[in-house]
């Protein structure tokens, strides 16, 4: 009867509270593998890599991939790991290639969603955040955005452009855009059930 129908109606609260709860709440609580990979960057890695520490979202992996550089950007590795165990440095003794230095990062991801980063990238601090919000938000496996490109002094003077000029949308999807369609991948966030597809590159 009447106390019947209380119970229910408290069962009922409990589980929409619940549900409320994993959808804004779901994909704030993964992990996120930032799979870092640098060669010769000390004048960059430092700045580089507490940007992506610094992330408003806390719940990160930074995995950064020495690939056999010559100058001190491991030395800089070792010196932040120590203040932070988010920070897994991989040093390779001999210089490899991006994408070869990417798939061991890859290997040691444990993240249910992967970033690419190189070691003279800048993250905004709420990067991932929005990006795990845009997600969830959709259902979607795959994120990716305009950046702004900076042009260092040893490239010949300091100057700031964006990656896209115009608004850019992808014609025939994802499909496209691994086929070969033109993105930043320092901007893209994508599910592990993707990057399982992608991985190794």
């Amino acid at each position: 009867g009447h106390n019947t129908n209380r119970t229910q109606d408290r069962v009922l609260s409990q589980s929409q509270c619940e549900n409320e709860v994993f959808r804004t709440t779901s994909y704030m609580s993964k992990i996120v593998s930032i799979i870092l990979t640098a060669y010769n960057e000390e004048e960059f890695i430092e700045d580089s890599i507490l940007s992506l520490l610094r992330q408003t979202h806390k719940n990160i992996e930074v995995i950064a991939v020495n690939d056999g550089s010559s100058d001190k950007t491991f030395e800089y590795l070792e010196k932040i790991k120590k203040t932070d165990s988010r920070l897994i440095a991989i040093d390779l003794k001999r210089n490899v290639g991006k994408a070869t230095a990417q798939n061991i990062g890859y290997e040691s991801a444990s993240g249910d969603f992967i970033a690419i980063a190189s070691g003279d990238d800048f993250y905004a601090a709420d990067r991932i955040e929005k990006q795990l919000k845009f997600l969830e938000r959709g259902k979607h496996d795959f994120v990716f955005s305009n950046l702004y490109l900076y042009h260092s002094s040893r490239h010949g003077g300091n100057s700031l452009s964006t990656y896209y000029k115009r608004p850019f949308a992808l014609k025939h999807g994802l499909t496209e855009a691994l086929a070969g369609q033109s993105f930043p991948c320092g901007s893209a966030l994508f599910s592990r059930k993707l990057a399982n597809l992608i991985y190794p590159i």
